[in-house]
């Protein structure tokens, strides 16, 4: 039944590729860290829902479903769930180790989604709420808003728990000192009939009547108050969930009236919310097994406290344009963090920069401007914060100590002259894919150990790459050129007004540097040296914004990638793949921009190639087709 949660999650995700309305209210509870918002209505005008009928990727996922519940024949729209409304699913987290998840989405048919979902389970009523409760989740409904809710506990490293005390119970069953593997036992211990006995109880429920006649737990053996610890936590899941469900419901959801429109565009396809990370994180910490009771896990949240909390929060939101997939991003900062942020990113591209880079001629490259002082600055600062909630060990405050080695390492190192050697703002791209002959040495040993050299030739599919960032410090840059051509034997040697390593045994391909106009180059073809040495060229103010009104820009051409890989030597499913790139593979696009008014936004596109109504239906049949090839690879290997 658990799966049967996931799937119904999955497929109101699905109606991210089909899903929500135009409601505007976010029935979710305002205590929730994590909510994520679907608009079937407006993703159903894109694609249809008999389109979405007919994907064989979504049918497998509503037949899973309908296997779960013990029925078969039901389509997607004969489930009680209204697709065309808005759904959530959202997550709480708590310090102590314990993670709330729930879905809330409109019923078209109340009794048809009882019939599936809350199948051969007693149906309760409290505060005007129907639910069930099967395999820890609670179903609930109040009139047409159906919720399902899921708590995972987890005991925290400050609560009493069986499974990690110090003083274990019974130390000759553990194969070390925090992890017990009851496969192993029989092996790692000399008593190997008493733990074969013991270990029967794990697969028998623990007799009442027996715990009452003892007067301790102690009394009990390690594996019998295994078995309760796992009883008293299913139990207090199972109530967490069900009295959290109840309440949301009964209380309308205390529509949480912080999720307005700087967060969450009424306009996307879908939203995603984290209302500040500092909560996820403890979860996180609390929730990863070994670390309770530990106390560098400890140490690690209260060293990251003060960081989390200049962490507002984020929202995603992403529209299914016609040409592409396009998803915004705001993060909320406050605190030393905006500062941080707006310092580092008050820096722009080296103007001269921008005539050097190949424009029509990249396949992937990455870009910024930051300011290497602030950053120094920040991050020192940021330091001190982390390392001031340390312990103390011995008599000896490591926090205090730690924070005058930082400011020990801040005095020495020139924050303004290494600021001077790397400015901060840099250009990194690929410009071109080739196959290279690459010489390897092996060796072979006879009887006697005596090993021969066998040298031979093989092929490597390597890029052709352009790197550049601004310095003003010419003289240390020379000496780090000179340093590099004295330690490699003369392989690393200067010709003109560059630096060159010849392609052999240190490098299968030419690598060339040199600095020129306040600009260090390292690349890695003739085709570039060429280009640079006459001045590069006359980049157009569309080329050039496209680079400089951002912090940073990543972008990827993914036909030209895809055609660039060579099919030789592939295996089948690996060729098929590539061949399936080749002919679906758009750009994808990535842009940041400094920080304004506290808030960091940024943007991630995927664009679409062929013949498609939008990008929806795009991504939809792309998604479908790679299962089909999955599973027709898998049947090849079968």
């Amino acid at each position: 039944m658990k799966s049967l949660i996931l799937t119904i999650t999955v497929v109101l995700s699905i109606a991210c590729w089909s899903n929500i309305a135009a409601q505007n209210t976010v029935m979710t509870p305002e205590s929730a860290d994590m909510i994520f918002t679907l608009r079937g209505g407006k993703l159903l005008e894109k694609v249809s829902l008999q389109e979405m009928k007919e994907i064989d990727a979504v049918n497998n996922i509503f037949a899973q479903m309908v296997r779960a519940s013990g029925e078969s024949g039901r389509k997607i729209d004969e489930l009680g769930i209204n697709l065309y409304a808005n759904a959530q699913l959202f997550m709480s987290f708590k310090e102590e180790g314990t993670m709330l998840m729930g879905t809330t989405f409109e019923l078209d048919d109340v009794k048809v989604f009882k019939s599936i979902f809350m199948k051969d389970a007693e149906i309760k009523n409290e505060l005007g709420v129907e639910y069930s409760i099967s395999d820890g989740y609670t179903r609930a409904i109040k009139g047409n808003q159906g919720l399902i809710t899921y708590a995972v506990i987890t005991p925290s490293y400050e609560k009493e728990s069986f499974y990690y005390d110090e003083t274990p119970i019974a130390p000759e069953y553990y194969y070390d000192e925090n992890t017990l593997l009851e496969e192993d036992i029989v092996e790692t211990i000399p008593y190997e009939e008493e733990a074969a006995e013991q270990m029967e109880i794990i697969e028998d429920s623990i007799n009442l009547e027996y715990l009452k006649e003892i007067e301790s737990i102690e009394e009990l053996s390690y594996y019998e108050q295994l078995e309760i610890e796992e009883t008293v936590q299913i139990d207090e899941i199972t109530n967490y969930s069900k009295n959290y469900a109840l309440e949301l419901l009964a209380n309308n959801f205390s529509t949480a009236t912080s999720l307005d429109s700087k967060m969450v565009d009424p306009k996307a396809d879908f939203s995603l919310v984290i209302n500040g990370s500092s909560s996820l994180f403890k979860y996180m910490m609390n929730s990863t097994p070994g670390t309770y009771k530990s106390s560098t896990v400890k140490q690690l949240e209260a060293m990251m406290d003060d960081m989390y909390a200049d962490f507002k929060w984020m929202s995603l939101n992403g529209f299914y344009d016609k040409d592409e997939l396009r998803v915004e991003s705001n993060a909320k900062l406050g605190g030393d963090m905006s500062e941080w942020c707006a310092e580092m990113m008050n820096a722009e591209v080296n103007s001269e920069m921008l005539k050097y880079i190949p424009y029509n001629d990249q396949i992937a490259f990455v870009s910024g401007a930051y300011d290497t002082k602030s950053i120094l600055n920040g991050y020192y600062g940021y330091l001190k914060k982390m390392v001031k909630s340390l312990p103390s060990e011995e008599g000896i405050d490591v926090g205090e100590v730690s924070s005058i080695i930082i400011d020990f390492v801040d005095l020495f190192l020139d924050e303004n002259a290494i600021s001077q050697l790397i400015k901060g703002d840099f250009y990194a791209g690929i410009t071109d894919i080739n196959t290279y002959d690459v010489e390897y040495t092996t060796y072979e040993y006879d009887e006697e150990w005596n090993y021969k050299e066998i040298t031979g030739i093989k092929q490597e599919v390597l890029p052709d790459f352009l790197i550049m960032f601004s310095s003003e410090d010419e003289k240390n840059i020379n000496n780090f050129f000179r340093l590099a051509e004295i330690s490699s034997n003369g392989e690393f040697k200067k010709e003109n007004n560059y630096y060159k390593l010849a392609a052999g045994k240190e490098s299968p391909i030419d690598i060339y540097a040199m600095q020129k106009e306040g600009i260090v180059f390292i690349f890695s073809s003739q085709v570039v040296l060429d280009f640079i040495q006459n001045g590069g060229g006359s980049p157009s103010s569309k080329q050039k914004s496209s680079i400089t009104d951002y912090s940073s820009v990543m972008r990827i051409n993914g036909e030209e990638l895809a055609n660039k890989v060579p099919l030789e030597d592939l295996p089948t499913d690996a060729k098929s793949m590539v061949d399936f790139m080749r002919e679906t593979a758009g750009n994808i696009s990535f842009t940041q921009k400094k920080i304004m008014r506290d808030v960091l936004s940024s943007e991630v596109t995927l664009s679409t190639r062929g013949e498609h109504a939008n990008s929806l239906d795009y991504f939809l049949s792309t998604f479908n087709e790679l299962i089909n090839m999955n599973q027709s690879n898998n049947t090849l290997r079968n």
